[in-house]
């Protein structure tokens, strides 16, 4: 075998390996939003529902921004319900995100919310971030 065709095959085997991560990669995300629905389903009113739903807005932000606001807003209005500040201001965070850059006032003032319930409670990680 001369010199180029091994370094074909060499490069044949890596792109083959790079599919391979990339597959399971798509294999394992599903698999986790599939959990974290299946969570969302059967979960009380609780913090383990607003934690889900927030992990769900951050999983659906590069797939389906629609999905991922209305669970950003379900996080948002179970959160304030059951007084869990800081994933208030996380949920107007990810809402402030989904925004961008799309429509920067709505980004802004999801994260003028946030900054203000992240001050209220004296967070200064959330506040910073």
């Amino acid at each position: 075998m001369n010199r180029n065709s091994r370094q074909m095959t060499r490069q044949g085997i890596i792109f083959f390996i790079g599919l391979l991560l990339f597959a399971q990669a798509g294999f394992a995300q599903q698999k986790n939003t599939d959990r974290l629905l299946a969570v969302l389903s059967q979960a009380k009113e609780d913090t383990s529902k607003v934690n889900a739903l927030l992990e769900l807005t951050t999983v659906f932000k590069n797939r389906n921004i629609d999905s991922a606001r209305a669970f950003g807003n379900q996080a948002r209005e179970l959160a304030e319900k059951i007084k869990y500040p800081a994933s208030v201001a996380l949920a107007y965070k990810n809402l402030g995100i989904s925004y961008y850059p799309s429509d920067n006032m709505m980004m802004l003032e999801n994260w003028n919310k946030s900054l203000e319930v992240y001050r209220s409670i004296k967070d200064s990680v959330g506040e910073a971030s």
